[in-house]
């Protein structure tokens, strides 16, 4: 019975000690968009930016996003190390373009850090219109040229 109450102690002690360092490990999201009201087919930009207490890039958990079409995705992962440890800062932005019209509420989305999650804030956008697209004018009539290699340059 006596060899049970310190390991118990012990364990005690270890929990709590990692207790304190998860609030050390603060996370800050923020939520941008840079437009908020688009036409259908006009891309825009969805911003992720998290700053914190972190070491590794955050995966980002994406919902089905069924009224947008993710176009592309940038990320930016910077760390600074001083005396107060380690700061990290990580942007994540993604184009999107809108599939149809309406009022929207990009939500859902997760952030992951090894085993914890944390959620997104929401962001609303208003899609109106459809984008006009100019139609290419005719081609000119212009002659072909032949390279010496007996290709064709168009």
């Amino acid at each position: 019975m006596k060899r049970f109450i310190p390991v118990a102690v012990a364990v005690l002690v270890v929990t709590a000690g990692f207790g304190s360092f998860d609030k050390k490990k603060k996370v800050e999201v923020k939520v941008s968009v840079d437009k908020k009201q688009v036409k259908v087919g006009e891309e825009f930009k969805y911003q992720i930016e998290v700053k914190g207490r972190f070491r590794m890039t955050p995966e980002v958990i994406f919902p089905n996003l069924e009224n947008f079409r993710v176009i592309s995705q940038q990320r930016v992962f910077n760390i600074q190390m001083g005396k107060k440890g380690i700061i990290s800062d990580s942007k994540n932005i993604f184009v999107l373009i809108p599939l149809q019209e309406g009022e929207f509420e990009i939500k859902g989305i997760k952030l992951r850090f090894g085993f914890r999650e944390y959620n997104v804030p929401a962001v609303k956008i208003t899609v109106k219109g459809v984008k006009q697209i100019p139609h290419p004018s005719a081609p000119e009539g212009k002659p072909q040229r032949i390279p010496s290699g007996g290709g064709v340059w168009i």
